[in-house]
């Protein structure tokens, strides 16, 4: 069984008129507890498997499944990889989570099954992200050609692993892959062989969008990048160290901004991130407690620094809908201050967003000044929970309960759980 995790839902807290969004909307306007979602119809109409209702099924176990690795062959798992240092083709900051995936179920004694035969889930290693950054960022490469090579390279993976009996059996219910990158995704659901292949797996996918237009003005947009059914959200990956190191350094009341932002604004096109940076930083002229600033800092350090110094930092989309920023704002101990509407945000299943983040829909971003007020009021309650909750979203080496790795597989259980609950009986 393939198993792609991403994060299923938007939360947001409600407050004062409505101007917070919490939604557990599925694919196409489907609840997740929707009556008429009986699970994949071709495996329900060709076996004699019970399926339940995604989030009105019986709770899943509490251990976490053992993991079967498949063996890809190393020239095809590093075809069109040179660069190992490069983003996306290791586990530094960024896009690295299939990297990060690899080294765990490669080497993790606690979460690898001891034969083929005792495994609830299987692992599909790969380097998708990695040939298509490579592609795009150092050959130079135009885009569509990168994504057409990265499709090549992950359908040669997917088509032999088509052929085993394990994937045969269960048609790909049991399989997971970890995806570093949004594009991957949208090349895995735009392509009808992939999409095929992959009809039944997991993606376990760092922050992606789900039902939402990313292009204003063009009503056409209708595809998505995230299932809730099988996707699983994850975070992605941050540097552990440096940032847990500066969280808390300051008390809140204390801290320099009420709200912080530094990267890119783009105050001549409003497309880019909807309009919602470029809101932000019109409030911050009158405002000296709100910080919006494009020019880059010398080092990661000192931008990890402002951040740690910042009672709450924008989350918003840019060119895409989602941003790695995400891991570097928590772990520096800032609130997150979430104007990304369609977001799917980290493991929103089993964390409650709404008591260490504030989500302001993107219709209401005029009223950014009430929403500040209530946070310097309320926001060391918002801190104290949000360093409860940086665990969780933490990958640590080797992994263990109740950080990020235990986290993705025991929602990927849960989603086995409701389909097939005798396989876990």
């Amino acid at each position: 069984i393939i198993i792609i995790i991403t994060i299923t839902t938007v939360t947001a807290v409600t407050l004062k008129g409505g101007l917070f969004a919490h939604s557990r909307i599925s694919t196409r306007g489907t609840r997740l507890c929707d009556d008429s979602y009986e699970g994949p119809k071709q495996i329900s109409a060709s076996s004699k498997l019970t399926f339940k209702r995604i989030g009105c099924g019986s709770e899943p176990p509490t251990q976490v499944p053992r993991v079967w690795t498949y063996d890809i062959p190393s020239d095809r798992l590093n075809f069109g990889v040179t660069r190992e240092d490069f983003s996306g083709c290791s586990t530094d900051p960024g896009y690295g989570v299939e990297i990060e995936y690899l080294h765990q179920f490669a080497h993790n004694s606690q979460l690898v099954a001891s034969s083929i035969h005792d495994a609830q889930a299987f692992f599909i290693p790969h380097k998708t992200t990695c040939n298509y950054l490579e592609c795009l960022i150092l050959d130079r490469k135009a885009t569509h050609d990168c994504m057409r090579n990265a499709a090549e390279y992950i359908r040669a993976i997917l088509r032999n692993i088509a052929d085993t009996e394990i994937y045969r059996k269960w048609q790909g219910l049991n399989h997971f892959l970890a995806l570093g990158h949004e594009t991957i995704a949208e090349i895995l659901y735009s392509d009808p062989e992939l999409r095929n292949l992959t009809k039944f797996v997991s993606f376990m996918q760092v922050n992606s969008m789900f039902n939402v237009n990313l292009h204003p003005g063009n009503t056409s947009f209708t595809d998505f990048s995230y299932f809730p059914q099988k996707d699983i959200a994850i975070p992605s990956i941050s540097n552990r160290a440096m940032l847990i190191e500066a969280a808390g350094k300051k008390p809140w009341h204390e801290r320099r901004f009420r709200l912080y932002h530094r990267g890119g604004v783009k105050l001549d096109d409003v497309r880019y991130s909807r309009g919602a940076r470029q809101s932000v930083y019109n409030a911050s002229l009158a405002r000296r407690d709100i910080f919006v600033s494009e020019s880059p800092l010398a080092n990661k350090a000192q931008y990890i620094q402002e951040m740690s110094d910042s009672n709450s930092c924008l989350y918003s989309s840019g060119w895409t809908g989602w941003s790695g920023r995400l891991a570097d704002i928590i772990l520096a101990g800032c609130v997150p201050l979430i104007l990304n509407d369609g977001i799917v945000l980290p493991f929103e299943e089993v964390l409650d967003w709404r008591k260490f983040s504030v989500k302001i829909l993107e219709a209401h971003i005029d009223k950014l000044p009430v929403v500040l007020d209530d946070l310097q009021v309320n926001g060391e309650r918002y801190e104290s929970q949000l360093y409860q909750t940086i665990p969780r979203l933490t990958y640590t080496r080797p992994a263990m309960e109740g950080d990020a790795i235990f986290t993705a597989l025991t929602l990927l259980k849960k989603r086995l759980w409701e389909h097939v609950p005798m396989a876990y009986a």
